[in-house]
């Protein structure tokens, strides 16, 4: 059930972002946005943490992705605990208007993506992208930013953004820039969609593409 009509927006900070030095700068700009939002977390190290286990044990993908789903909750810890006064964390879209009354910004803690039982979902190709798609659908959020460590082909990297179009979103799927998953929900998503590098982040409110 949708519960914010078009009033916030969803920030995607990939998980190789918490790798670079960049970090606490993208943070800082990101919750400078004089906007309503929520943090989505990749799982960066944790996760690559969980590839290497899966390939020397052998355990299978429903134990990988419950174990995803923890390294995107580990990265939250690292904002919240850098921006306390600004954020909040949120484990249910249920909970994310309470925490808007009093913070500009949410930090999604996916606790409800831990599953006992194997699913279409519970694989690698449903990346932290996916589900903080699947979130921005939930909600009916304003927009869906998701923000890379790495250059996005067909997006500069520092001049004007536009929204993306599927045709773009297939194309970066089968170039591993976002998971295979993607774009059969992105489909459902009829608000705006941003995929852009770190570097072209400040433009972002500088053209007052937010709202």
């Amino acid at each position: 059930n949708c519960f914010i009509v078009n009033i916030m927006n969803i920030f995607k900070v990939g998980g190789s972002i918490f790798r670079e030095k960049e970090l606490l700068s993208c943070l800082k700009l990101l919750l400078s946005f004089n906007v309503k939002g929520a943090v989505v977390t990749g799982g960066g190290n944790f996760r690559e943490q969980v590839r290497i286990c899966q390939k020397k044990y052998k355990f299978d993908d429903l134990a990988a992705h419950n174990m995803s789903i923890l390294s995107m909750i580990q990265n939250s810890y690292i904002v919240e605990s850098l921006f306390k006064n600004k954020t909040k964390f949120f484990r249910h879209p249920g909970e994310l208007r309470d925490v808007l009354k009093h913070n500009n910004f949410g930090i999604w803690q996916p606790y409800d993506k831990l599953t006992y039982f194997e699913t279409n979902d519970s694989n690698w190709n449903v990346t932290s992208d996916s589900l903080a798609l699947e979130l921005a659908l939930e909600v009916n959020a304003a927009s869906l930013i998701i923000i890379k460590a790495c250059k996005v082909p067909g997006v500069s990297s520092f001049g004007p953004i536009k929204p993306i179009l599927y045709r773009e979103v297939k194309r970066l799927a089968n170039l591993g820039i976002i998971d295979s998953h993607f774009p059969r929900s992105f489909k459902l998503f009829k608000a705006r969609t941003y995929i852009l590098p770190l570097s072209n982040l400040k433009n972002l409110n500088k053209n007052k593409l937010l709202i």
